[in-house]
Parts: structure tokens; C-alpha cells; sequence
């Protein structure tokens, strides 16, 4: 299909109306290698997990058997709800001095200096990596950038980030990163921040990804993984049902990124553990 041209601002979805940057509505067709240091993560506040399933230990010994069924049983509208309340406190915690302290900002810019040309950030969350992108008038890589999420109080919270920055270049769009509305081969860069985890189905988010990203673009993947010890990637398979319900907002810390992005198809060029033992990961891949 033909590359999509994102318009400024936009939110809603692509097939119903859409609020412009002026308050009207109209209709849209469809059409360097990371350091080892702690990282706390955007969704599900997922630094926090490893405590959280620690204390959740003792009372969800039987939970591991149902991990599975968990993540497909998550309701969108449900997860949607509760973001969309989450939405106006979310950055106290994440992206605030305890994230600045950890390094979050750091893994964040890394990522994001390997973005080029049409980018797709999904689970855009509340818009805290808009501001790290250099577009193409400054100096830098980045033409525009397209900003999906499920939820709209998230995305209201990114829309007035996009704004007080001056950012013509960034449109925001409701939209389910497993049904993406975007033409095939549509962007250069596709990437994402610590939302893997929410996804109730990670490999057809990320199979959605590869379709639309152009032949020799990049996929970038900043997430929560399961640890490379394995007296800890037991324990946070047994924990992880209880962590995603008790503080995690939905979050699975349990996931193999790595497996999940070779189950879409997609060809890993670099896989970087970014916190000690590979509780986070930056993962570098293309279609």
C-alpha cells in the first residue's frame, strides 16, 4: 500500500471522527549499545514488579498454570477504563525524579536516537518520549511521528505535550495495536516502551508491527522480559498473574521478548539487557 501521511494532532480513530488540534471535527479515510543500569519502565511501573511479586509470593504458589489464560482473558475495555483513570497520575512514578534516578531517560534516549524517517510509537502512553525526538527541521533523522493508544485519557495527557512543544510533526490516534489500520509498509521505524507486556496478545502486536513497517526499517523494543537466572524467571512466572492484578496495571513481567519477536517473524539484529540478570531489554529487529 502507499506510506501513510499522518496529519497533525489527530486523535480518535482512523475510521470514525477526529478531533483536529483547533477543536473541530472532520473524517478521516483510512487509508550504541545500552548500559547495564536499572530502568524504570513505563507501563505497569514494572521496576517495581520484582518487589510486588516478592510479596505476592506467598499467596499465588498455583498461579503459573493460569498465565496463559490471563493474558487472553484481559478485557481491552476494561484496560482501556483503567488507563484512561490512571492517565492524569501516571507520570508521578513514571517520569518522575525516581525514573530520572534510575536511568529511564537514558535507555529512552538511546532508543530513540535510532529512529528515522515515518515513525510509529505505539502505547504512546501520555507522551513522555515526544519530547526526545530531533525531526528533520532541527537537524535530525525524524520526519513525522504517528502516536497510537488504546486509551484516550492517555493520549489527551500526549496531546498536551505535543502542543506546549510546537510538534506539527506528531499526530495522535486511538487504535489497538493488534488491529492496526495503517497500509502495509507504511513506516521506517516502529517502536515501543515498556507495553509489550500489557498486550493480551504480544505476538500478533508485534506481527501488526512488522506488516507495517518498511522492508529494511527497524523495529525497536524497549520492554520487560523474563530473567536470564533461573531461580528468578521461575519465580516471576509464578508471580506474574498476581503482579499484573495487585500493581502492575496489566503488566506480565514474565514475557521472552526475544521469543515473541522471532514468533512474529521478525529477524533480531540486536538483543541488549539493559538491567542486570535481563529483567529489561532493548531489542533492535527488522521485518
Amino acid at each position: 500500500g502507499t506510506a501513510f501521511q499522518p496529519s497533525p494532532c489527530v486523535r480518535g480513530t482512523t475510521h470514525q471522527r477526529v478531533m483536529m488540534c483547533d477543536g473541530t471535527h472532520g473524517h478521516r479515510e483510512e487509508g550504541p549499545r545500552l548500559p547495564e543500569r536499572r530502568v524504570l519502565p513505563r507501563r505497569g511501573a514494572a521496576v517495581l514488579l520484582p518487589t510486588l511479586g516478592f510479596m505476592a509470593g506467598a499467596t499465588v504458589r498455583g498461579a503459573a498454570a493460569e498465565d496463559g489464560a490471563a493474558r487472553q482473558g484481559l478485557d481491552k475495555a476494561g484496560l482501556k477504563k483503567d488507563y484512561d483513570r490512571y492517565s492524569a497520575s501516571y507520570e508521578v512514578l513514571d517520569g518522575g525524579v525516581a525514573a530520572k534516578a534510575l536511568g529511564v531517560d537514558q535507555a529512552r534516549d538511546l532508543m530513540i536516537e535510532k529512529a528515522q524517517g515515518a515513525v510509529l510509537e505505539v502505547g504512546v502512553g501520555t507522551g513522555l518520549n515526544l519530547q526526545k525526538y530531533t525531526f528533520s527541521k532541527d537537524g535530525g533523522r525524524v520526519e513525522t511521528v504517528v502516536g497510537i493508544d488504546l486509551s484516550l485519557g492517555m493520549l489527551s495527557e500526549a496531546r498536551g505535550k505535543a502542543e506546549a512543544l510546537g510538534l506539527s510533526q506528531v499526530s495522535l490516534v486511538e487504535m489497538d495495536v493488534e488491529r492496526l489500520s495503517f497500509p502495509d509498509a507504511s513506516f521506517d521505524t516502529v517502536l515501543d516502551s515498556y507495553s509489550l507486556c500489557v498486550f493480551s496478545d504480544p505476538v500478533k502486536a508485534l506481527s501488526e508491527m512488522r506488516r507495517v513497517c518498511k522492508p529494511g526499517g527497524r523495529i525497536l523494543l524497549l520492554e520487560n522480559s523474563i530473567s536470564d537466572i533461573g531461580a528468578i524467571a521461575w519465580y516471576q512466572k509464578a508471580t506474574a498473574p498476581a503482579v499484573a492484578a495487585m500493581g502492575g496495571k496489566g503488566c506480565f513481567y514474565d514475557q521472552d521478548v526475544a521469543a515473541l519477536v522471532q514468533e512474529a517473524g521478525l529477524r533480531i539484529v540486536s538483543n541488549t539487557p539493559v538491567m542486570q540478570g535481563g529483567f529489561l531489554r532493548f531489542i533492535e529487529a527488522t521485518p
